[in-house]
């Protein structure tokens, strides 16, 4: 049975910053960007443990055809997207300590 899925408000703001710099490019690549990330995290909800481990007990999800990884942890009732982080940017930059 799937898991509910939640967002860190960090989480959150990558997204919406990811999607407004796509939908400049065109409107066409920020729609794949939304599908491609939906699809990432239903795959998340249905097999959380499919992916690897990254650190500690947080795992990721490598989009596909975009630089972006989706940090989550399994929980006992849900899963919690950390970071949809930019995958060319400092390693763990989205990491402080917020746990």
């Amino acid at each position: 049975m799937p898991r509910t899925v939640k967002f860190s408000s960090d989480s959150k703001k990558e997204i919406l910053v990811a999607l407004a710099y796509y939908f400049e490019e065109s409107s066409d690549a920020a729609t794949k960007f939304r599908a491609t990330l939906k699809y990432a995290v239903t795959q998340i909800s249905e097999f959380p443990h499919r992916y690897p481990i990254l650190i500690d007990d947080l795992r990721r999800v490598v989009l596909l055809r975009f630089p972006f990884i989706v940090v989550y942890q399994i929980c006992d009732d849900h899963i919690y997207v950390v970071a949809v982080a930019h995958a060319k940017r400092f390693p763990f930059y989205w990491k402080r300590d917020k746990r």
